[in-house]
């Protein structure tokens, strides 16, 4: 009896033992499995050629596995004849013990091993990785056929392809693993988010673009870029909305207040694009046409907004410091303790932190939006409002939208 019990508690370590086999090697990171391959230590070499061969060394571990639970159980019902002498019923000792080496087996050789091999999977699999290889020689002519027929018909893609999920999912366990920081994790991911970005998503809509006349003088394009501080502008004929160019401010550099210009000399033919087109197809046609602006149009060609090659750059490197956003980076243009200029634009979850006030109506986003709520009508020059102790005044107004507005507390001069 004392050695059937030796007997069955080695054959309970035998199982946990190619539990934690599996458990470690097939938890084991894509990441981990090639840094692994790169290694040149012996118990390296042997990690990378059993997952190299994963499916036949799963097969080799599986049937040890089982053959060896099989073999408790034989053990098991042999034990059942040493309680004879007791006179107890020989079905209910064989049901009683077969009921705890079921619930030993699963606690002692698979749940425990398993939790122990996967927080320690790596160190685990390099310590065993001999055993492994020996177990997997053992038993691989079997595998082999086995691997085989699992296959037959079918074939076996020896490529292994991935789902951007599973991307995903490897770039966050690199990221918690402390392999690459959160910025690189981001840039990836925003990378494998890019062939689906479409131009609706990252265009500038038609109410925040500012354009050029044909018939615009030197001056007045002067006064428009000194107040936006763009490097190219599209252009329309008077009294129209249709985009006929693109003029690029490097053309003013000929000319003074006093000389003959005109607009319409120096446009360039635009892109055109739908809003449902791929950014990913429009950064190729940038670099094939040498252009950093297209024209975004709808179905029935009406002008939508514009969208530039800074404009799909960000959505994977982040944000870029142009020669406009070194001015209005964060739609703070003047503070001081007392007064501060903002752009209309300005995010008001920002500027709620900044005055550490409560704009309560969470469905607005602009400082425009608010004012337009608090006025009730769309914002005009000279307007202004008393809001939680903080006066607003619009300072000046561009397609209808507040530009610039001035924020004081009440009662300061």
């Amino acid at each position: 009896m004392i050695i059937l019990i030796v007997t069955l508690i080695s054959l309970i370590f035998l199982s946990a033992f190619t539990s934690a086999l599996e458990a470690a090697y097939f938890s084991l990171s894509h990441i981990d499995i090639k840094d692994i391959e790169r290694k040149r230590k012996r118990s390296y070499e042997r990690i990378g050629f059993l997952m190299k061969y994963s499916d036949r060394f799963l097969i080799s571990i599986l049937f040890y596995n089982n053959f060896i639970n099989v073999t408790i159980g034989y053990y098991t019902s042999r034990l059942t004849n040493h309680f004879q002498v007791l006179r107890i019923n020989e079905q209910l000792v064989l049901l009683i013990l077969t009921l705890l080496m079921t619930l030993i087996v699963i606690i002692f050789s698979e749940y425990l091993p398993k939790i122990y091999a996967i927080k320690l999977n790596r160190s685990f699999a390099i310590h065993t990785s001999f055993l492994a290889y020996i177990m997997y020689i053992a038993f691989s002519p079997i595998s082999f056929i086995l691997s085989k027929v699992l296959y037959f018909g079918g074939g076996k893609d020896d490529e292994k392809r991935y789902t951007i999920s599973e991307y995903k999912s490897l770039i966050e366990l690199s990221k918690n693993k402390g392999i690459i920081d959160l910025s690189e994790a981001k840039f990836i991911k925003n990378f494998l988010n890019f062939s689906n970005l479409t131009v609706n998503e990252i265009m500038t809509p038609r109410i925040k673009v500012s354009t050029l006349k044909t018939n615009d003088l030197y001056v007045d394009i002067i006064n428009i870029i000194k107040h936006d501080n763009y490097s190219r502008y599209p252009v329309t004929e008077p009294g129209e909305d249709n985009i006929i160019g693109i003029f690029y401010i490097k053309y003013l550099t000929k000319y003074n207040n006093n000389t003959r210009f005109s607009v319409s000399d120096y446009i360039k033919e635009p892109i055109f694009v739908t809003n449902t087109s791929s950014a990913y197809k429009l950064l190729n046609t940038f670099e094939k046409k040498h252009m950093h602006m297209a024209i975004v149009i709808g179905e029935y060609g009406e002008f939508l907004g514009i969208v530039t090659m800074e404009d799909i750059l960000e959505e994977v490197v982040g944000e870029i410091k142009d020669e406009f956003d070194m001015f209005k980076s964060d739609g703070i243009n003047t503070r001081t303790g007392k007064f501060m200029e903002v752009s209309g634009n300005i995010e008001i979850d920002r500027l709620s932190d900044i005055l550490d006030i409560d704009f309560k109506n969470k469905n607005i986003e602009t400082l425009n939006g608010q004012l337009t709520l608090l006025l009730a009508h769309i914002p005009k020059k000279g307007d202004s409002i008393l809001f939680n102790d903080y006066i607003f005044k619009v300072l000046s107004v561009k397609n209808r939208i507040a530009d610039r507005v001035s924020i004081k507390r009440d009662g300061i001069e």
